[in-house]
C-alpha cells in the first residue's frame, strides 16, 4: 500500500506499507523520514486523515493511528482492535478533499500558497459534514465505522475495498459475493445493492 501525504500536512511526503509489518516515510526525492513499527503481520491498507493523522490496516486485524507532525517523530497514537480477520482497506469521507485540496478551480485573487488553500477546503469540509470518518473493510465480510465501533454486516464474503464519495454522504464497498453495496456515510444504514459482477468486485 502506498498514500502520499495531504499538501496541507506534507509537501512530498509518501508512506509506504510491507509485508514485513513495517511503515516506511520518505521525501520524494529518496529519502526515509522515518521507519514506523508495531504491526505484528503485513501492513494491507494506508490512509492519511487531513489533520496528519496516518492510518494503517495490517493482517494483525487491528488499525493503528500514527500522529505525523513534520519535523517530529511519528508516534503511535492509538490501536483500533474490532475484526476478526485482517484488514483488507480503510476510507476516509475527507479523502476527497485531502487529495484535491489545493487544486480545485479557485478565483486569482484568493489568497494564500497552495498549502494554506488545502487547508481551508479541509476546515470546510469539516465545517460542513461534520468530524473525519473512518471506515475499514475486513475478510471477516464486515465493515466497521471508527471511532464509534460501528459495525455493518450485510456481504457474504471476504470485502476487498471501500470507497466514500467526494462529499462524505455515502460509502461504497466491494466484495468476493460479487456484489457492491452502498452505506449512508454518516448512520452507516444499508442503502443499495448493486448486482451483475459475476465474480468477485476487487477495487472502487
Amino acid at each position: 500500500a502506498l498514500a502520499w501525504a495531504p499538501l496541507h500536512v506534507a509537501r512530498r511526503v509518501l508512506a509506504s506499507a510491507s509485508k514485513d509489518g513495517t511503515i516506511k516515510l520518505w521525501r520524494s526525492g529518496g529519502k526515509v523520514l522515518d521507519s514506523l513499527s508495531g504491526h505484528t503481520d503485513s501492513v494491507e491498507a494506508l490512509a492519511w486523515g487531513g489533520d496528519g493523522t496516518l492510518y494503517s490496516g495490517s493482517r494483525d486485524r487491528t488499525i493503528k493511528l500514527w500522529r505525523f507532525v513534520a519535523g517530529e517523530r511519528v508516534t503511535l497514537r492509538r490501536t483500533l482492535s474490532g475484526h476478526a480477520h485482517r484488514v483488507n482497506a480503510l476510507a476516509l469521507s475527507s479523502a476527497y478533499v485531502c487529495r484535491t485540496g489545493p487544486f480545485e478551480v479557485v478565483p486569482k485573487d484568493e489568497p494564500g500558497d497552495p498549502e494554506a488553500r488545502a487547508r481551508r477546503r479541509f476546515e470546510a469540509h469539516l465545517a460542513s459534514s461534520g468530524e473525519e470518518r473512518l471506515a475499514s473493510c475486513s475478510d471477516d465480510a464486515t465493515i466497521y465505522f471508527w471511532p464509534t465501533n460501528q459495525r455493518l454486516c450485510g456481504h457474504q464474503q471476504a470485502i476487498n475495498a471501500i470507497q466514500f464519495s467526494p462529499d462524505g454522504r455515502k460509502l461504497a464497498s466491494a466484495s468476493f459475493d460479487k456484489k457492491v453495496k452502498l452505506w449512508h456515510g454518516h448512520t452507516g444504514a444499508f442503502l443499495a445493492t448493486f448486482s451483475g459482477h459475476v465474480a468477485a468486485v476487487y477495487a472502487l
